[in-house]
């Protein structure tokens, strides 16, 4: 009898670890807010693999070869687009076909924005567009901004979708994933009334941004962004353009310039030379965060915190 339960016992530990398996090395994410809705809904079944951490940037950034070993043995692939992690390229080519590399900006149908041209702008409406295609290659790397998950509208699509993907690989953990993406997306709708109505009363007030990076941010809350000194933060603005930003920043009446952690301020400093603009940071990607499970949530709310703290 107790040699039975034991086995009993045993033979249940096992059917828990076949679904509670360590699915976590199995999924690999390219960047930070990305990878917190993937370990949210992924719950206790695993700990996804995150790939840029710290305060390095996408456009920059290189592959460890330890990094290369872990997407090769993994079954999906949680990225953005082709034209933002670059440095997934080279190594998408080298994977095995089995491989799922999921390009979230191209194959759920989240609201996406074309770049804005120029590096000022009028705080007109510019209508988006959903992507509906399954090919990754193609996305149009050049015309559509990569920032998605910057519009809480986009990150509930997102993870929905997450959800219904991580199902189709482990089906075991399906109902798992409905539950945990349920309860995250109730939770980016609360944080999302919560920004609202702090955002409001510095709604009007004119700022400028480092790199264009920002506007899913910017018009799902209604701000007021009047220009940026990049619009690819690995290329430098010309005399011409830094002008430009000077006499854009004097005739909005422009109260604050955001820099962001991956990049140096000196460029900030120099666009800021004879106005009165404050200065603030502003990180998109949650860089200075705890990884993982919340790191989302507390990303947007600091976004909206230092939106506030500087344009107050």
């Amino acid at each position: 009898m107790i040699k039975t339960t034991i086995l009993t016992v045993c033979l249940m530990l096992v059917s828990l670890q076949s679904v509670w398996s360590d699915e976590g090395g199995q999924v690999v994410v390219s960047i930070a807010p990305i990878h917190s809705l993937v370990k949210e809904v992924m719950g206790e079944s695993g700990d996804p693999v995150l790939l840029l951490s710290g305060y390095s940037s996408p456009h920059s950034f290189q592959l460890k070869p330890s990094q290369l070993r872990k997407m090769q043995s993994a079954q999906i692939i949680f990225y953005v687009s082709r034209g933002f992690e670059t440095f997934l390229n080279r190594s998408f080519n080298s994977l095995s076909p089995d491989v799922i590399k999921f390009g979230l900006m191209s194959r759920s149908s989240v609201n996406v924005l074309p770049y804005r041209k120029g590096g000022v702008w009028e705080n007109e409406e510019e209508h988006g567009h959903h992507h509906e295609q399954s090919d990754a290659h193609a996305e149009h790397i050049f015309e559509d901004d990569p920032h998605i998950w910057l519009d809480p509208d986009n990150a509930i699509i997102m993870v929905r979708q997450i959800s219904l993907e991580l199902g189709n690989v482990f089906p075991k953990n399906q109902s798992v994933y409905r539950e945990n993406a349920q309860l995250l997306i109730d939770r980016i709708t609360a944080m999302d009334q919560n920004n609202a109505k702090k955002l409001i009363e510095v709604a009007d007030i004119p700022f400028v941004v480092f790199h264009d990076s920002y506007q899913y941010f910017e018009k799902h809350y209604g701000l007021s962004s009047v220009g940026s000194l990049l619009l690819e933060p690995n290329s430098s603005p010309s005399i011409a353009r830094l002008r430009e930003i000077r006499a854009k920043i004097r005739d909005t009446n422009a109260k604050c310039i955001f820099r962001e952690p991956q990049f140096d301020d000196k460029l900030i400093r120099t666009a800021s030379e004879g106005t009165n603009i404050r200065s603030g940071l502003l990180d998109p990607l949650g860089s200075g965060l705890v990884q993982g499970a919340g790191l989302y949530i507390k990303m947007m709310e600091n976004l909206t915190d230092q939106m506030i703290n500087c344009l107050k």
